[in-house]
């Protein structure tokens, strides 16, 4: 059974929550949004569909993306743009919105790079005075043999979106 996903939207375009539904009725995404109008008495223009193999506007499974990312309860729908934006959550005040990746970013571009004799005993921080990144030192770097048997080394060192 193959699914189709469609994010329920309220006035101020928050997700309020996503529902899967057959391929059988959702043929196209009118056809689910006229189920879902229905069987739910939520308007279907309110029903908007989701891909569940696409993140930060790419596909997981090397297909199209679609819309920005797969909507969670809590993500802005944008019409003009067609994205599902996740909620800016702990981002800071001066991110914005990077219509390329469908995500957060800071004003002053991606996390840079760490010299390789730093990665264990230094960080990058985001300072919203300055608007910069700004590199920092461990209290307590990462030893050696912990780095070398993790299994995914850019959540180890904070990386990972």
């Amino acid at each position: 059974m193959a699914l189709k996903h469609f994010a329920k939207i309220d006035d101020n375009n928050i997700v309020l929550r996503v529902d899967p539904l057959d391929d059988s009725i959702a043929t196209d995404e009118a056809a689910g949004q006229a189920h879902l109008e229905s069987t739910s008495g939520w308007p279907a223009a309110k029903w908007i569909q989701t891909d569940y193999d696409t993140k930060r506007n790419a596909h997981l499974k090397g297909g199209t993306p679609f819309r920005g990312n797969f909507a969670a309860t809590g993500y802005e729908w944008d019409d003009a743009n067609q994205i599902f934006w996740p909620a800016k959550g702990n981002n800071p005040t001066s991110w914005v919105k990077n219509l390329t990746t469908a995500d957060w970013e800071s004003p002053a571009g991606l996390l840079p790079d760490l010299d390789d004799s730093k990665k264990l005993t230094h960080y990058w921080q985001w300072d919203e005075a300055t608007v910069q990144w700004v590199e920092k030192e461990y209290a307590t770097p990462i030893e050696q043999a912990v780095y070398d048997a993790a299994e995914d080394k850019e959540e180890l060192l904070g990386r990972k979106r």
